[in-house]
Formats: C-alpha cells, structure tokens, sequence
C-alpha cells in the first residue's frame, strides 16, 4: 500500500473529475467528500519546474459514491463504479480539495509528534519542604517581592528552581530506595529454566543472553505471573491517598507538564472555546463512573513514556559520534553512561536517574490498579481486600499477541462486541505529546469519543425541544420548525439532562461498523467493574476504561516500542512487596519479545532499513565490530534475516522471493543491525536501570533466591561487558 499516491477528498463541495487538464473539459464523475482517490499522473510545468495543482486520479468504490455525469473514454464505467479522471489538488485561491492520506497516519497523529524528556538535577528533598517552598514562592510573588526564579520559572505552571543547584525543575521523583519493605511478605518463585545451569563464569558477550533464554520459546507464561500478581490492600483505609502522596503528585506533574502553554495564540483559543461545554468540562468534573480514573491511565502512558524516551535519550549521547583520522571520517558508539563499570553498577548517576524513573512509573502502576479497584469495585467486591490486575493481563496480551480474533466462539456475544468496538480503538488518539502539538480537533474527538465509550449508548427522546434549537438522534442540530412532536412535555431540568445524555453522538467508526456489519452495540456493552472480569476466559469482554484509554488494546507491532519498553519494565517492578517477585528470567524474556518486534518492524515497514541492493549505503556504518562474527556466522545469521524477512513481506502481501535471494549476507546483517541499534542499546540501559532496581531489593532483603544471584551474576557481566553498547 503506498501511501504517497494515495488521497483523500477534504473540500466541502467534494470533488470534479473532468475528461482532461484543462478546467474547460467535460465533466467525468462527481466524488464527495470522503472519497479516497489514487493518483496516477502530476505533470509539472516546463516553465517553473514546479508541480501543477491538476493531477490524474482514479477513484473505485460503490455506485452511491460516484455520481457519473457523463461516459468518456478512460474516464468512468456506466455504472458509476470507478471514476478516473482530472481534479485539482486545491483551487487557485488555495482551498485544499485533495489531501494526501499520509499526513493522517499514526506516524503524524496517534502517538503525537513530541515526547516526555526527564532530566535530574539529583538532589533530594522532602516532599514537605518542597510544598512548603513553593507556597512561599507564591506568597512572595502576590506580595510583589523578590523570590528566587522571578524571571526563569514561572510557577504558575508548578515551575521553581532547585534550592542547591538553581536549576530550573517542575517536578518530584519519589525515591524507592526510602521505602521500608517487608521480606516476609514476598518470596522468589524459581526458576525453570534449563539454562541456568549451564551458566558460567567464561561465558561473555551476547551469547551469555542467548543460552539464558533460547532454552525455551519465547512465551510470556512467567512475566503473566508477574504482573497478574495481586496483593493485599485496604480500599477502606482513608489515608490510603495520604501515604502514596508523592506518587499521585509525580503523576499529576507529568500530566501537567505535557500540557497545553499558557501562551498560546488567540486562534487556538478561540478554536478550543468553540468546543462543547460537556466536552470542555469533561477533564475538570467528577463522574459518578470513571471519576480519575481515565486521568490516572493517561498519566501512567506519560510516565512510561518518560521512561522509554529517558533511556533511549541517554543512548543517543553515545551513537554517530564522528571520528575523523588522517583525513577518514567514521562514526562510532561507545558506551553513553561514561566509566559504568561493576564498582558503580548501582551508584552511576545517570543509571540513578533512569532507575528513579522505572521505579516511580512502577509506583504510578500500583496507585492506578488501586484506583480501579476501588472506583469501579461495589462494597462487596472490596471486602475481598484484593486489587485486580487487569491493566497487567492487558500488557500480557500485548506481548503474547493474544486478542479477541483468537477466541473459537465467532458467535459469542463478546466476539460482536470486539468487531464493533475495534474500529473505535483502531480510530482513536492515544497520543503522550503536548497538546499545543495536536490538532484540537483531533483532541475534541478523542474526548469526545471517550466519553461516549463511559456513559454507553443512552437513548434520550428523539426530538427534545431547547429553545431555539433541538437535539436530534445524531447530535445534530435542527431548527423549531422541523419540530411536530408535542405530545411530551419536558421541564427545563429534565430537558438538561436529555440533551447531556445525547451529547457526545455515537462516533462515527461506531455508527459505520454497526451498519456494515448489521450488528448493534448494546447499551450495557462490554465491562466496567474490574472484579467481573474472567482471567482464564476465552474471549473477554472489553474493559471499558481501557477501551477509553486505546492505547492498552493497540498490538504490539503498531506501539511506539520504546514507550512499550518503558512499560514493560516498569511494570514488571511494581508491586515491591507483592509476590512472585521479578526475576533476571522475565527481564530477558521481555527484552527478547521487545527486540523481535522492532525487528519486525524494521523488516514490514517500507524504508525500515537501507536497502543493500539499491546501491545506498548508511551515512553511519558502525563497523567497530566487524570481526566479532566469522564468514559462518554471518552468513548463518543472513540466512535467518532472509527467512525472517520473506515471512514478513509474504504475511504483508508483497513477496518478492527473488530479491530476497539477491541479497548478500554480510551487508543484510549490517543494514538491518544498523536500523536496530539505537532501539537495542534503550534495552541495554533499561536492563541495567532495572537489574539494580533487583539488586537493591536483594539487599534490602525482599529476594532471597540463590539461583537469582547466579542469573544476576550472569546478566550483570553482560550489561558490562565491553561489547555490551
């Protein structure tokens, strides 16, 4: 599928395709908006050398799509079912008419354009102090006096400079290493695998990591246990909110410092002004349902996010650094933590930093699985003093590749709902950026699809009178003179509510899957109240919060992999005093399931590497290593990337076996290797940030394993090893 040819009618009044390039020519076909056209010729002027607005396009679809006006030669069958014809790009006074199908890919909407960078200072404070500065900052700056970031932070949006250091800072990483833990409360399972027996101290290198994990498949059975672990809570407990205080603040930081600028033009204002009340009030209001819940999950998907772009951050320091000797310029890597070696293992300050964020996102998850817990849990649920891990089964699903289409029972009522619903998540903005760097109207509906995914389907009156408008079925908007039921009276009060109850519409995605698929979404759809999800079920339903959410329900292959990445880990090391505890085992099966997904990705998607046999070359072929692999293994490796990558293009629909053939082994690997490396060494450095997080809870007294110590052992010389990076 080539995107680039591929466009989308965007003008209001549609589109007209005419026999030829001239404007004068006769008119072929007529398409609405909507319509998605393939361009098959641009001319460009001889005179200018630019590009004409005219271009060639060819239109198939239904016959409701294309109204024919007329048959010509080359242009449109009788019945209207493929239009081919001359339109323009835009008019002549600049109205887009055709847009390019490109620019409303993923790529440039779903995951947004600009990421959470996490830089810090490394001084410690007490959340008290903290607040307390703060205020005075605030008090110092209503009584018009002098106070320390008068003209750096602005501390309306929580900015304030560090007391030590005067470095400008907007948040607080709660620090794990000043949490008390109880040992008696959590113990090790042991490990089953083979291959830790086969560990020892001559091995080094990559092949370390291999025989560790290539005894068995890559399964995710033992990191399901981990993070469908559950542990002991008491959602009565008033002061629940009080004790994890600086976790719910880190959270809230995040959030706020991925915010909209106060600066922002008065355009976007007014833009955002036009939204609907219920759509403004939306994120500000307590909902009898959801309440924080919704806030917590975005904040948790920045938290990751932070985490996945810290460590992938810190990796760019070391990577393309230019080396110019005797007039030969190279690029080479090297090892961004600067003298990490095993006597500073778990003191290095930039592995410091990056463990805070792991250990603070882990935090973040424990708070949000309470808070599900006890929003959407009824009294008697909680008397099980229990919390549901149904945020971590969802990552379990994403990593196994499970999902509703491998359920048997293609008639159950859950597998109609996830037809249905599919087509909301597959639409659906899960995006970490700034909102200033989002369309507003993408931000609206995104809103607004969510709050229709939590209130259901509600059923208000057809037609409810408003004054000078009414609010039909679909949302929209019709006037008093259309209006001929008057036989229910409706109070003011009661019309409020009716008109809150259609507000948002059904979406679009919904409305669009319910007729093509002639199935109607219940009101009551999928689950709410976590404690009613079946674990061991063949077809779950959908969890509504989650399905607001999106991102949780998006498959791995279509995740941003270092924001998954910062998810895995940091979930993997949540719940400190809960058992079974993580093991070196789930971190290397997750870095292994992790790594051949961005493999994949680089082997389906067009462009994902440099392509041998056009003759290109990387602008930065890191060849520090060129010696490591002899002719048999790089020629038994290149023969596993072709099988990999025909697999992929065949699964994608575009095999082409003899081009595969033609390519050379050695220049395959070192393409392919190139385009995963910076995702490969993240890996490294979150290893290393969650490997000591395992090694203080070892000391601290929350694993005692001894099979664990050899595994660390071995893991640790790998992380360090010289050719680790």
């Amino acid at each position: 599928l080539n995107l680039s040819s591929l466009y989308r009618v965007v003008g209001e009044k549609g589109c007209q395709l005419r026999s030829s390039e001239s404007m004068e020519s006769t008119p072929v076909a007529f398409l609405p908006r909507g319509s998605i056209v393939e361009v098959l010729q641009s001319k460009v002027s001889a005179s200018v050398g630019l590009r004409s607005r005219r271009v060639l396009v060819r239109h198939a679809g239904h016959e409701r799509r294309a109204e024919t006006c007329s048959t010509v030669p080359g242009g449109s069958s009788a019945n209207g079912s493929v239009a081919q014809g001359w339109a323009s790009l835009q008019s002549w006074q600049g109205y887009v008419i055709l847009s390019p199908l490109s620019s409303l890919c993923y790529t440039n909407t779903r995951w947004g354009p600009t990421r959470p960078i996490v830089r810090q200072c490394g001084h410690a404070a007490h959340l008290r102090c903290v607040e307390a500065h703060c205020l005075s900052l605030h008090q110092r700056s209503a009584g018009n006096q002098a106070f320390d970031g008068r003209f750096s932070a602005n501390i309306e949006d929580g900015e304030f400079l560090c007391p030590l250091c005067k470095q400008l800072s907007n948040i607080l990483i709660p620090d794990e290493s000043n949490e008390k833990c109880d040992s008696s409360q959590s113990q090790v399972i042991p490990l089953t695998t083979s291959a830790s027996a086969t560990m020892c101290e001559e091995e080094d290198g990559i092949e370390v990591m291999k025989n560790m994990i290539s005894a068995t498949s890559a399964d995710v059975s033992q990191i399901r246990n981990v993070l469908s672990r559950t542990r002991q809570v008491n959602y009565s407990d008033p002061d629940a909110e009080s004790k994890n205080k600086a976790i719910y603040q880190f959270g809230s930081h995040l959030s706020q410092g991925m915010q909209q600028l106060t600066d922002i033009s008065g355009a976007e204002k007014a833009e955002r002004h036009a939204w609907h009340d219920a759509l403004r009030r939306w994120d500000f209001e307590d909902d009898n349902v959801i309440k924080n819940i919704l806030r917590l999950s975005r904040e948790q998907l920045i938290a990751w996010a932070a985490v996945g772009y810290g460590a992938s951050s810190s990796e760019s320091s070391g990577r393309g650094l230019r080396k110019e000797i005797f007039g030969e310029v190279d690029f080479i890597v090297k090892d961004p933590w600067s003298g990490y070696s095993k006597e500073c293992q778990d003191s290095h300050p930039m592995l410091l930093d990056l463990r805070r964020l792991v250990t603070a996102s882990a935090g973040l998850f424990d708070v949000l699985t309470y808070e599900i817990g006890k929003t959407l849990g009824t009294a008697e649920d909680k008397k099980i003093g229990s919390t549901v891990p149904v945020f971590g089964d969802l990552i379990s699903d994403i990593l196994e590749g499970k999902s509703w289409m491998d359920s048997q029972n293609s008639e159950c009522n859950e597998t109609d709902q996830w037809r249905i619903v599919s087509s909301l998540i597959a639409s659906m903005l899960c995006h970490v950026s700034r909102e200033d760097a989002v369309a507003p109207r993408l931000e609206a509906r995104a809103v607004a699809a969510a709050m229709w995914v939590m209130n259901g389907r509600l059923s208000p009156p057809p037609n409810v009178v408003t004054g000078p408008t009414a609010v039909d079925m679909n949302g929209g908007m019709e006037s008093d003179e259309n209006q001929v039921d008057n036989d229910v009276e409706i109070s003011r009060a009661e019309t409020d509510d009716a008109v809150r109850a259609a507000i948002p519409p059904t979406p679009l995605s919904i409305s669009r899957a319910e007729r093509n698929l002639g199935i109607r979404l219940e009101s009551d759809w999928g689950i709410t109240n976590p404690f009613h999800i079946k674990p061991n079920s063949q077809t779950k339903a959908p969890f509504r919060p989650a399905v607001a959410s999106a991102f949780l329900y998006v498959p791995l292959l279509a995740w941003d992999l270092n924001i998954l990445a910062g998810a895995v880990f940091s979930s993997l090391l949540s719940g400190s005093k809960s058992s079974p505890q993580v093991t070196c085992n789930e971190l290397l099966q997750s870095a292994k399931i992790l790594l051949v997904g961005r493999l994949t990705q680089v082997l389906l998607l067009p462009g994902g590497f440099v392509d041998p046999e056009n003759g290109a070359s990387d602008p930065m072929d890191y060849d520090d290593y060129d010696g490591q692999w002899d002719g048999t293994k790089t020629a038994k490796e290149g023969e596993a990337l072709k099988k990999l990558l025909l697999f992929c293009r065949r699964k994608a629909g575009v095999s082409d076996d003899a081009s595969i053939d033609k390519y050379d082994d050695s220049a395959l690997c070192s393409a392919v290797g190139n385009a995963v490396l910076p995702f490969c060494r993240s890996l490294v450095l979150l290893l290393r940030a969650s490997l000591s997080t395992v090694r203080q809870r070892v000391k601290k007294g929350q694993s005692t394993n001894s099979r664990t110590g050899s595994m660390v052992e071995a893991l640790t010389k790998l992380l360090n090893g010289p050719i680790a990076m």
